[in-house]
């Protein structure tokens, strides 16, 4: 266990805040300011002359260092307000740093400074019957979200909380195959492109002039998928909808769940949006808002940062402080998903790069996922930092594809003391933390909360395959609140492959909730497919739809001083009867009333002393040894203020 401190982010809010910026002599120092002009040095923060004053942007201010040369200390110094980004700005292998010497690219003030790739709206007319605002936005391209008054306002839906459910209007019985992502049987495909509506949808979708402009959002066991309505029968209620989902609905279970979004008759509710084809903007105010100082956000880039290098030329000894990433798009609609919004495009990518760090840095209103560390990522940090509001995900370590050469293999990365709240808003299914085929990360001290799917999952191979996701530790991370009811067949912490080294220790995971209609529940700790090789130690987990632990099959796996409470399935779940040399060492379970201790097939287990406890009542939250509760917060920071 690490020192105690805070898992909680302390950003824009610490003595780095007061911090002086006072470049040692020799030292280049570049400036940027959004009311800044490329043309000038950069060599000071105000304008003294036409010449000198601060940049613009920070692809200038790279050039500028670029063309100072030297090997002294480099900085890049950005000066507080908004910087509407108008092309993703890039680090290369010719900015990298030095170790003792790193190029540093920071807020002069932290929490101050915003880079943004959207585009702000303004100049809202009110609607003659007075029921909405209108504008024309100018955008260059459209858009799927929008955030207004720094909240993200909610596409027009029906309905409006919750989901529409089909029940038992199929339109054939599926056929059944070897993977469900495999849909190659012509029901099966027939049940990924068509539904037949319940009569409260089509009572909705009957009022409606063009149906065809709406899109459907099905959700699936652990996942969703966007699809476009091509047509609408209205004698009949059957929609038909492109493109093909991985999934044929009612694989997983009798009730396929969907909404509707997109269109102008749906527009009825304050915080709502709709964009016409033409790029008039609607929106239903919400109380207090006036047309005068209303300020809408409307994304235009998918990528805020690229930092880039090459196998041969890695991008390395960067330091990004203090800054604010913001308002990305994501063009990714309609979208299909297999899991964890794999394919879901991230605001701030590093490629080839290594001992990248980011401190006190914030990610916010993100189309899809915040940061994505991927190929040739070696040794790169982020601490104390904060994600919210995400379309999917916070962090992505990895790729989905082993690497092919060892120049491309992702590594030894560190999240560390950061919040990571508000995720899936426009891809429910993606992950606060995601490791892919990737080895030997840190993920320690942290707070996710707020996900509709999983919290931290590690590894990306199904069975005894190859697998690159080694020596991982996942440690001292708080995981609450994740599934809200939306999605299933989950966990607080989820695993795949051969992963043998890893470790899972002195995480508290507490109120994991799953869909109860459709899908798989969810788990505390949940071992699925081939997980092999983990250690399980000293985790407190409470509250879950599924139960504390669950191993689907695996092999030599240590499950020791844990503490499993209040699951409604069971405490504790193996699912495949196998010689899986599952160890049950030493645990605690805390069973609630009524509630079972173990489900599934048990028979070849070892288990040594675990410990029954008197059930407690659900709202003492009894902690293994060595796990502490995180302290207080900063206004603003905790997931529990989101």
């Amino acid at each position: 266990m690490r020192t105690s401190r805070s898992i909680l982010c302390k950003a824009f809010t610490v003595a780095g805040v007061l911090m002086g910026l006072q470049a040692p002599v020799g030292a280049a120092v570049v400036y940027i300011a959004p009311d800044g002009n490329d043309q000038r040095d950069g060599a000071a923060a105000a304008t003294s002359s036409p010449g000198v004053g601060p940049m613009a942007t920070l692809d200038g201010a790279l050039r500028r260092l670029r063309a100072l040369g030297g090997g002294g200390e480099r900085r890049i110094v950005l000066l507080p307000g908004r910087y509407s980004l108008q092309a993703t700005p890039k680090i290369d292998a010719d900015d990298s740093g030095s170790p003792k010497q790193p190029l540093v690219i920071e807020a002069q003030k932290p929490g101050t400074v915003t880079l943004s790739g959207g585009h702000e709206i303004k100049g809202w007319q009110v609607s003659k019957d007075g029921k909405y605002w209108s504008v024309d936005t100018n955008t260059p391209r459209g858009f799927h979200m929008l955030w207004v008054q720094g909240d993200r306002a909610v596409r027009a839906r029906s309905p409006k909380l919750g989901s529409y459910f089909v029940g038992g209007a199929n339109v054939r019985p599926p056929e059944p195959e070897a993977r469900p992502l495999q849909v190659t049987k012509p029901a099966n495909i027939e049940n990924t492109k068509r539904l037949i509506l319940p009569d409260s949808a089509r009572a909705e979708l009957n009022k409606v002039a063009s149906p065809t402009s709406a899109v459907l959002m099905a959700y699936h066991s652990w996942t969703a998928t966007t699809q476009r309505i091509e047509a609408y029968d209205r004698a009949t209620g059957a929609v038909t909808l492109n493109p093909q989902s991985h999934w044929p609905f009612f694989t997983f279970g009798p009730d396929q769940r969907f909404v509707l979004e997109n269109l102008p008759e749906f527009l009825d509710e304050p915080g709502e949006w709709w964009l016409s084809p033409d790029g008039e903007l609607r929106y239903v105010p919400r109380k207090g808002e006036a047309p005068a100082t209303t300020v809408a956000v409307a994304p235009q880039l998918e990528r805020l940062l690229d930092i880039e290098g090459s196998a041969q030329s890695p991008v390395h000894d960067v330091v990004l402080r203090g800054i604010r990433f913001s308002h990305s798009a994501a063009w990714s609609s309609p979208f299909i998903d297999g899991q964890a919004a794999i394919n879901a495009p991230a605001a701030v990518v590093l490629t080839y790069a290594r001992n990248v760090r980011f401190e006190n840095c914030a990610f916010e209103h993100t189309g899809a996922h915040a940061l994505w560390m991927r190929k040739g990522s070696v040794g790169n940090q982020v601490s104390r930092s904060v994600f919210r509001d995400l379309g999917a995900g916070g962090v992505r370590i990895g790729e989905a594809t082993l690497p092919r050469a060892a120049a491309d293999a992702v590594s030894g990365n560190l999240v560390e003391d950061s919040v990571i709240t508000g995720g899936g808003k426009a891809f429910p299914g993606a992950v606060g933390i995601w490791i892919g085929q990737s080895g030997d990360n840190q993920i320690l001290d942290n707070e996710i909360a707020l996900m509709y799917y999983t919290g931290i999952s590690v590894g990306w191979t199904w069975g005894f395959g190859e697998s690159a996701a080694k020596r991982n530790t996942i440690s001292g991370n708080y995981i609450h609140d994740v599934g809200q009811g939306v999605l299933s067949d989950l966990g607080g912490i989820y695993t795949l492959g051969l992963s043998e080294g890893t470790v899972l220790r002195d995480n508290r995971i507490e109120d994991v909730v799953a869909a109860r209609k459709t899908g798989a529940t969810g788990w505390g700790i949940y071992l699925d497919e081939g997980t092999s090789g983990v250690l399980v130690e000293g985790n407190s987990v409470l509250r879950t739809t599924g139960g504390g632990f669950h191993l689907h099959y695996g092999r030599h796996n240590v499950v020791r001083k844990n503490v499993f409470g209040f699951g409604e399935v069971a405490q504790a779940k193996k699912t495949v009867k196998e010689d899986s040399d599952l160890v049950f060492d030493a645990n605690e379970i805390i069973t609630g009333s009524g509630k079972k201790i173990y489900d599934g097939n048990w028979g070849d287990v070892k288990d040594t002393g675990t410990k029954v406890l008197k059930a407690l009542p659900p709202k003492q939250k009894p902690l293994a040894a060595g796990v502490r509760r995180p302290s207080t917060v900063d206004a603003g920071a905790s997931a529990a203020s989101q």
